[in-house]
């Protein structure tokens, strides 16, 4: 089947623009199996760019079966050529791409949770640690497919017209339309985050600057993002859509903040696997505050 000339425009979004490929990168490009022609794509770009890629495709009936089945001291190995070949790499581009995006709906979350656990090291050598490692040059692209398009409630047609028009625009001319968001939240003492009956959060971005997200690390992207001050979430959030984490839909989320820190949460379905999430390290503050920019994004 003949790709859609805007996956190949995506493609090159993705090498041009977002991630800057260039002669002698080394180029990781994962994502599963059903995205492969797409993954091929990008790999065709790095290689007319005279860099280098590797090609990593899975399954999620391999992912699946790995959380049911494995030991515990096989969930969560990490092999030192896996390390080592994260050191090696200039970029790092994962395509989010799922043929049942609920392959892991019923798993054990201890089992999800250990095995996330596992991988931080991996993290934080391509993500950077926010210090001294700046780390790699990566990107997350989502991709559209049949199982993605039945989790949004649309045909594939409709949900690649969704995904397609985030992603191919002008990324220089949206970031400096972000500016102007930027500018009006920076600094800003009280963030006040109010709907009737649902949702009355107060946070602080004093002395914090925002950040404007314009596709150098996800796409479709276009926000500005903020890192609030740590203890200053004071109130509660109500989730209108429901949250989808590693093949796990979570639905009718509640969560309660005094002093910047969790302390009631509730979910209508799937609560047990919110609570696994809230009980790692690290996730009980609010990470962040994104507003939302992105034209093509209309449903």
């Amino acid at each position: 089947m003949e790709m859609d000339e805007r996956a190949k425009e995506l493609a090159r979004i993705v090498v041009d623009y977002s991630t800057e490929v260039k002669k002698g990168d080394l180029v990781a490009i994962n994502g599963e199996v059903i995205a492969l022609p797409f993954m091929e794509e990008i790999a065709r770009r790095v290689v007319d760019k005279g860099a280098y890629p590797v090609l990593q495709a899975g399954t999620s009936e391999m992912a699946r079966y790995l959380i049911d089945h494995a030991a515990d001291d096989q969930l969560v190995r990490l092999p030192n050529f896996m390390v080592e070949k994260a050191k090696e790499l200039d970029v790092n581009i994962a395509v989010v791409a799922q043929e049942n995006p609920m392959y892991l709906s019923g798993a054990d979350p201890s089992r999800i949770a250990a095995q996330r656990k596992s991988r931080l090291p991996l993290q934080k050598i391509i993500l950077g640690d926010g210090k001294e490692n700046k780390g790699k040059r990566w990107l997350g692209v989502g991709y559209p497919t049949e199982g993605d398009a039945r989790m949004a409630g649309m045909t594939l047609s409709e949900y690649a017209d969704v995904v397609f028009g985030a992603t191919n625009i002008e990324w220089t001319k949206e970031a400096e339309k972000m500016k102007k968001v930027k500018d009006a939240f920076d600094n800003a003492e009280d963030v006040h985050i109010y709907v009737p009956g649902l949702t009355d959060l107060h946070l602080s971005l004093k002395g914090r600057g925002g950040e404007i997200c314009d596709g150098k690390f996800n796409m479709p992207d276009g926000e500005v993002f903020y890192g609030p001050i740590e203890d200053s979430a004071e109130g509660f959030i109500t989730f209108a859509y429901p949250a989808v984490r590693d093949g796990n839909l979570v639905e009718g989320i509640r969560i309660e903040y005094k002093a910047g820190e969790v302390v009631a949460h509730s979910a209508t379905k799937n609560q047990s696997f919110l609570e696994a999430m809230l009980a790692l390290e690290g996730v009980k503050r609010i990470g962040e505050l994104g507003i939302g920019c992105n034209p093509g994004i209309t449903r």
